[in-house]
Parts: structure tokens; sequence; C-alpha cells
């Protein structure tokens, strides 16, 4: 069962140049901030850095809530992830 995560978009993409872009223009990503993902499972890699399979959504820069990508079971590193907590407490599946 996946476990509730925040994904630090910052951590995964690098920090964004920013430019003047027309936003109402389609295709334009907001990769910064965090975001709500779901943790599947862990990976090491060769480098012994461990890896979260995850799920997470990134908005269109439009910022309309409804709209965006979902992307399915990507890997990312470790330190891009943190459990979610509820009242104190970390969730457990």
């Amino acid at each position: 069962m996946a476990k509730p995560v925040y994904v630090d978009l910052w951590c995964v993409y690098g920090p964004q140049e920013r430019r003047n872009i027309d936003l109402s223009k389609p295709g334009v990503l907001d990769v910064a901030g965090v975001v709500n993902g779901e943790l599947h499972s862990w990976f090491r890699g060769l480098d012994a850095r461990w890896y979260g399979l995850v799920s997470f959504p990134i908005m269109w820069a439009s910022r309309n809530p409804s709209s965006g990508l979902t992307l399915v079971d990507q890997l990312v590193p470790a330190e891009a992830l943190k459990l979610r907590r509820y009242n104190g407490q970390t969730y457990r599946s």
C-alpha cells in the first residue's frame, strides 16, 4: 500500500531560472515547491543512495488546480521525500 509523502520538486528538478514567461500559454509547468505524492517502494542504487518509487502531480503554471500532469512511478532521490504526518503522527498503512 502506498504511503503519503511530500515531494520537494526543487530537489528533484533543481533550481529553475525565473524568466518572463506567458503563463497563459499551454505547456508551462510549475516544477518548484512541494507537492503531495504516494510512495510505492524503495530501491537502492549502485552508488548506495536510496530512491523512492513515487507518483505525484505537477501543476501547469496557470495555477488551475484541476489541471496538470500526474507522474506515475517515478524514481525520486530519498532526500526529496518526506513522510506526511497527521496530527503529529506518521501515517502508517
